[in-house]
């Protein structure tokens, strides 16, 4: 019996780190392709910890700590906008994020606001 209950408990801890690496490669929690497998409990583990991980990131330090090494493959991305995220302030120029609405930005630009689930990449 001891037995089973270790071998569930590391399967367990397996599932969690792997989410925990989700969430530090911003992978997209909302979009369904990443989340099928995951259980009701994991899927909102998941999103509190992805929050957990945007709000130390945003507040606690100027450098961003999951920035990849290598360059990004594109540069400039299509976006949709799923929630109003008012104005945000880029070095090409304001955008006014209105739900629905569509811009061709820069990734980087957007990335964090991708992650929070204000807009979707195309």
């Amino acid at each position: 019996m001891a037995r089973n209950k270790r071998c569930l408990m590391a399967y367990e801890k397996l599932r969690a780190d792997h989410l925990d690496r989700m969430a530090w490669d911003e992978v997209d929690y909302l979009d369904p392709e990443n989340t099928y497998n995951l259980s009701a409990a994991e899927q909102e583990y998941l999103k509190h910890y992805s929050d957990l991980v945007v709000d130390y990131k945003g507040v606690w330090t100027d450098v961003d700590l999951t920035g990849s090494l290598e360059p990004p493959k594109d540069l400039f991305i299509d976006v949709r906008v799923l929630r109003d995220a008012g104005e945000i302030q880029t070095e090409y120029g304001v955008f006014n994020l209105t739900k629905g609405s569509q811009y061709y930005v820069r990734q980087a630009d957007v990335q964090r606001l991708i992650q929070q689930g204000y807009l979707v990449k195309l």
